[in-house]
């Protein structure tokens, strides 16, 4: 066993066993393109961590994973860039604002306007 895995956490009146905590490093190994949400829903969903109403505690399990990460026990995806601006709205794509091409010699085309 990894001498990091055996630290004891306690998370949310839940104590995070040895082999639980090697379980979430797997887990974080196995799926490292999931976002960290995505991962802490995986994550409770092996280690049965519902609440009482039997939602997933993805809370606690973010806290959990954070708190793992700042020990080095485990290394968490990269936060990802949320797009800032208002809702709905979107920035076109260069070769969506013109989508016309003109092939042809440039007398084809008289008079044309450059802007």
């Amino acid at each position: 066993m990894d001498q990091k895995a055996a630290i004891s956490i306690n998370q949310c009146g839940r104590e995070i066993e040895p082999k639980e905590l090697e379980e979430i490093q797997e887990t974080v190994k196995l799926f490292r393109k999931l976002k960290r949400w995505e991962l802490a829903e995986t994550i409770c969903e092996h280690l049965e961590w519902y609440t009482a109403t039997g939602s997933r505690k993805v809370d606690a399990c973010m806290k959990l994973l954070e708190k793992l990460e700042a020990r080095g026990v485990l290394k968490l995806p990269s936060k990802r860039e949320q797009a800032r601006g208002r809702r709905g709205a979107f920035a076109l794509r260069e070769e969506r604002r013109f989508p016309w091409i003109l092939w042809g010699d440039s007398g084809m085309w008289s008079p044309l306007c450059y802007r």
